[in-house]
């Protein structure tokens, strides 16, 4: 099936042939859904539709300041009950006024994100960010693809009919990462520079190693897409340490060194050692704290964002 791509989201070709559409383009983006009976992976058809010519251009889309790279549809069949459907996309977004720009991959599970939520909410708001300046997107993206992977998120985060009983509730509102963090190990390591016709410089190097889902995800398309968390964990060591950061990957587990703590002083050489493990227990859970506000500021103000842009719709 041939869908149109319009600023509130998905047209089908059979609507257009039976009504007429307002603000369609006479080049105007489109992508093609497979019913797919048969296969279980398959890259969409996407590109632009020449009306006047009935012809195709296959090409990754641009909606405003989005452009739509790849998308990739999964089904997970499970004998006789309905399948899973599942999408791989990536996004990029640009500015030529202003420095916003990035690019993302992205994991949804189409019965807990809505494909069509991304054409009419997604990439909507990602351009009225960027047509307002919003520099703070690149934290509402990680907002967004939390609540990407909790069933009906968005409609939790501000439906005042949703309350404390709702099975999304807790998962949207909560700002609280201890368990996703439990698994994080930390180490720390003290060391004592002495240096001849200079103050000693003595400091603390955090190694923090963390490891996410497989990011393969067509081996796992249960799982949530949890990407979101190295960012969130990235964000919260550069807002507490203010410091550089070496980052190695391997596999699915990332490993963060840092200083985070360093003084000048002049005096008797000391020993390096390793801290305790106590002591790093200690370090961890301080970070973990730290993890929670960080989401928190996000939180907030991507709710104020999705405000401004739900009341725009609105309008």
């Amino acid at each position: 099936m041939l869908y149109f791509i319009t600023h509130k989201g998905l047209v089908s070709e059979e609507a257009i042939s039976k009504r007429s559409i307002f603000g369609l383009r006479p080049l105007q983006a489109f992508i093609e859904i497979p019913l797919m009976k048969n296969l279980n992976k398959k890259d969409l058809n996407m590109g632009n539709y020449d009306f006047d010519d009935d012809a195709k251009y296959y090409q990754p889309v641009v909606v405003d300041n989005v452009i739509i790279r790849y998308i990739t549809k999964y089904i997970k069949r499970k004998g006789n009950y309905a399948p899973d459907i599942f999408y791989r996309f990536k996004l990029q977004w640009f500015s030529i006024g202003c420095n916003i720009g990035d690019t993302r991959e992205f994991y949804i599970n189409s019965d807990i994100f809505g494909f069509e939520n991304l054409f009419s909410k997604v990439i909507p708001f990602i351009n009225r960010c960027i047509e307002v300046k919003d520099n703070n997107l690149k934290h509402h993206i990680l907002v967004v693809t939390r609540l990407m992977g909790i069933r009906d998120g968005f409609n939790a985060l501000f439906n005042p009919r949703v309350n404390s009983m709702h099975v999304s509730y807790l998962a949207v509102r909560n700002c609280n990462f201890d368990f996703s963090f439990r698994s994080m190990k930390v180490s720390c390591h003290y060391s004592y520079q002495y240096r001849v016709g200079r103050d000693d410089y003595e400091s603390e190097h955090m190694t923090i190693k963390y490891k996410t889902d497989d990011s393969n995800w067509y081996d796992n398309l249960n799982k949530s897409d949890n990407s979101y968390l190295q960012d969130l964990l990235y964000d919260t060591i550069k807002r507490k340490y203010q410091t550089q950061i070496d980052i190695k990957k391997e596999g699915t587990e990332y490993t963060y060194t840092y200083v985070s703590w360093s003084d000048y002083n002049y005096g008797l050489s000391k020993k390096d050692y390793d801290f305790s493990e106590e002591d790093c227990k200690k370090m961890k859970d301080e970070l973990i704290k730290e993890i929670n506000a960080t989401y928190k500021l996000y939180y907030d103000d991507f709710v104020g964002a999705y405000k401004a842009f739900l009341a725009d719709l609105d309008m």
